[in-house]
């Protein structure tokens, strides 16, 4: 079999990768299959238990766990990620030496390593995307969130007026345009509305909060790319994913075309545009920015969907 020369960062955690093709490579493997999920496993105890096969590696560390082990049908590659008031994620790969294998051996896995199970009635669960040194990685938590008929009396009339019916049927506001706009100054209750709105559209709704924006909306189109036909998460199949990008006064301001370069069209061609097209994915975004700063393409017919305002509450 030919050599194939392969160069690994050990110092950055490439040993596990270079261990598992190594042996892949060594046994003429040619089918891999990677995903990742939420799961409630805290540990890989029950998954080492219950798979004979050797241990190639078994790496332990304060935030992770991590295991490759050469099995009857494949080489096996398991990571463990947790971090604090977050739910695990699991990180699988595996090389077989047919299609049909690598699937059978993947469900095994999930079997082994189940999905995390929705949270209680008053808990909403919030993905939270962040860009990864080896792609987009998404963090689930399970949020206490407040009901609209318990909440809403702390806002002023206009902004009642406004959000009732996202609160209502998100999706039905969603069918008029797919970018949703909340704008007034910090400390106005733009975040806890967020989360309400998560609650009373538990059903139709996922909320996935970006961390970084900026890097969403960048020059590489890779993460973006990512995030945005993500389908590892089976129970979001049938949801509205809307995507939260919070405090993006730059990306929506008059001349953001001129300083944020492609960002802005991005954002568009996301919301209504041939990038979203088939694509149940909106997008709602926080401002502290007066409205009279945005550029006026997000306000054109069939791109928003509705604007909040957020002001002050008298005593």
């Amino acid at each position: 079999m030919t050599q194939v020369p392969i160069e690994y960062d050990l110092a950055y955690g490439d040993l596990r990768t270079a261990i598992f093709v190594q042996q892949g490579l060594k046994r003429a493997l040619r089918f891999h299959v990677s995903e990742f999920w939420n799961t409630d496993r805290k540990t890989l105890e029950e998954l080492v238990q219950s798979i004979e096969g050797e241990f190639l590696l078994d790496s332990h560390e304060s935030y992770e766990d991590a295991i490759v082990l050469d099995l009857a049908h494949c080489v096996l590659k398991v990571e463990l990620e947790r971090r604090a008031n977050a739910v695990p994620i699991a990180s699988v790969e595996l090389l077989a030496g047919s299609r049909r294998g690598a699937k059978l051996e993947m469900a095994r896995v999930r079997e082994l390593l189940p999905p995390a199970e929705p949270p209680q009635s008053d808990l909403i669960s919030v993905g939270f995307w962040y860009r990864h040194e080896n792609g987009a990685r998404k963090v689930r938590r399970s949020l206490e969130a407040p009901g609209w008929s318990d909440c809403s009396i702390n806002y002023a009339g206009s902004t009642r007026d406004a959000l009732e019916p996202s609160m209502a049927d998100v999706n039905e506001v969603i069918s008029h345009g797919r970018l949703l706009l909340w704008h007034g100054p910090p400390g106005t209750g733009k975040t806890s509305a967020l989360r309400t709105l998560a609650r009373e559209n538990r059903d139709a709704l996922g909320i996935e909060y970006v961390l970084d924006p900026e890097a969403l909306f960048g020059r590489e189109a890779g993460y973006f790319v990512n995030v945005l036909f993500n389908d590892d998460d089976e129970k979001e199949a049938d949801r509205t994913r809307l995507l939260v990008l919070e405090d993006c006064d730059e990306l929506l301001s008059s001349d953001a075309k001129e300083r944020a370069g492609q960002g802005l069209a991005r954002l568009l061609n996301l919301v209504d545009g041939l990038i979203g097209q088939g694509l149940t994915v909106s997008v709602l975004i926080t401002t502290n920015g007066p409205l009279g700063r945005f550029h006026p393409e997000v306000s054109l017919p069939g791109t928003r969907g509705s604007m909040a305002p957020f002001g002050p509450c008298t005593p």
